[in-house]
């Protein structure tokens, strides 16, 4: 299984299988010790049951990251394929979900030209507003000012968007590393 990194397509796929591994050897660990320490005293009131105990916490942290990636949900194949073919040059993240102070945002996908940021959320009941106002006040308090973000919720719009986006000229290309390396600090 090849680690597919934060931000590419495909990420909260492999993510989910990722977790799901991890937290089943995470509950393994302290649950061996604890039957270990069981067996070997013919008692639970030993040493081991201390260190299985203290293991649980690891273990039940690592399943609260599993439930959060379980119920997150990626761009859909046809959209990825559907962008991919407008991205062009674009600086371009997908399969992000990202937590503000009231409620998760699913962006399928998100791209950036100098200080326009768009984004992909399939999602047609969430409130886009509300995002773009966090996503803003985010950038501000990272010392991106001036930057542009707005959401689209259908495909087409976006797509028209990104092809706008390729005319534009890029003023400086390794700002945007930093603002993508933000945009996928925020995500899940």
């Amino acid at each position: 299984m090849r680690r597919i990194p934060k931000g590419n397509y495909g990420y909260l796929k492999f993510q989910k299988k990722y977790e799901v591994i991890k937290t089943i050897i995470f509950f393994l660990i302290p649950l061996s010790m604890f039957f270990a320490g069981w067996y070997t005293t013919k008692s639970r009131m030993n040493l081991l049951t201390v260190v299985a105990i203290l293991g649980m916490l690891p273990a039940c942290k690592s399943a609260v990251v599993m439930i959060m990636t379980l119920k997150s949900k990626g761009i859909s194949e046809a959209d990825y394929h559907k962008v991919a073919e407008c991205v062009g040059e674009l600086t371009c993240c997908y399969d992000m979900n990202v937590t503000t102070y009231n409620k998760t945002y699913r962006i399928g996908s998100l791209a950036l030209r100098d200080k326009t940021i768009v984004a992909y959320c399939d999602d047609s009941k969430a409130d886009m507003n509300e995002l773009e106002k966090y996503m803003k006040q985010m950038l501000e308090q990272n010392a991106y000012k001036g930057y542009s973000f707005k959401c689209f919720t259908t495909i087409q719009k976006y797509t028209d968007r990104l092809k706008q986006l390729q005319e534009l000229p890029c003023d400086n290309p390794n700002m945007e590393y930093g603002v993508k390396d933000l945009m996928l600090a925020l995500s899940l």
